[in-house]
């Protein structure tokens, strides 16, 4: 997936182009999965196509404005839990929240804005933390890797990867609560 279109990049003649979607988003929504359980190619592949259906299904739902890659990765991250929710071995995130697997009709521009401008002031911010705070931070949170993937590829305990995104969620907690501005 290259830079994000509007989701009315993806609409001819009022029908979502499903071809299109899946050029542009086949290998994000593969990546999330393969970040988020231990299951066979076969069931990759029946996700994935879960993940269009439901686009196309609910397509009627997507504001033209906004742009789709945060909504696919929540459905995504969705079906991974609704279909894995009873063998929690096959689920490496922590935690999913339990949603449907419908676009929300609140989907809007404001919204997006909000979420834009507070990853920024996180992003910009922590720079200022230390070398291994901000490697574990973003491989949790924007890479969407597991405490388990992150203790092994940074050699480091399953507690102290979450005793520092603890200590990283205060620092930037302190930091929004100050206006987004600080030096940690």
């Amino acid at each position: 997936m290259q830079v994000e279109k509007n989701a009315d990049y993806y609409f001819h003649n009022k029908e979502l182009d499903i071809k299109l979607l899946i050029d542009d988003y086949y290998m994000f929504i593969k990546r999330i999965i393969i970040n988020s359980t231990n299951i066979s190619d076969e069931d990759i592949e029946e996700i994935i196509s879960d993940v269009f259906f439901v686009l196309w299904k609910n397509q009627d739902k997507i504001e033209r404005n906004c742009i789709l890659g945060p909504y696919i990765g929540r459905i995504t991250k969705n079906i991974v839990y609704k279909k894995y929710q009873n063998d929690k071995r096959k689920i490496k995130t922590d935690s999913l929240e339990e949603n449907d697997y419908e676009i929300s009709s609140t989907f809007n521009i404001e919204k997006m804005i909000e979420e834009k401008e507070l990853n920024s002031i996180v992003l910009n911010n922590i720079e200022n933390l230390g070398k291994s705070e901000v490697d574990i931070f973003i491989k949790y949170y924007y890479e969407d890797k597991s405490i388990k993937q992150i203790s092994k590829e940074l050699n480091m305990t399953k507690a102290n990867v979450k005793i520092k995104l603890y200590r990283t969620r205060k620092k930037i907690k302190k930091i929004l609560e100050k206006g987004g501005i600080e030096n940690v």
